[in-house]
């Protein structure tokens, strides 16, 4: 859900968010905002991108949480 509404707020922030969150080395290291290791995982291109990845996230994330729920369990 936060990708959605990062997605859906950035337009009418003039990609202000986009600005913010985007990885980069030089202002991430060089510039000591780390808070972009965390954040630019809720960026998307675009709709198609956002939707692809809810997409994969519905048919894959069952099989996974399977798959890790097996591997804590033992």
């Amino acid at each position: 859900m936060i990708c959605v509404a990062v997605s859906m707020l950035d337009p009418f922030l003039n990609g202000l968010i986009r600005d913010w969150l985007h990885m980069s080395t030089k202002h991430a290291i060089w510039g000591i905002q780390y808070w972009r290791f965390i954040g630019f995982q809720f960026l998307h291109a675009d709709v198609q991108h956002l939707i692809f990845n809810m997409i994969g996230l519905y048919f894959f994330g069952p099989l996974l949480y399977n798959v890790v729920l097996k591997r804590n369990s033992l």
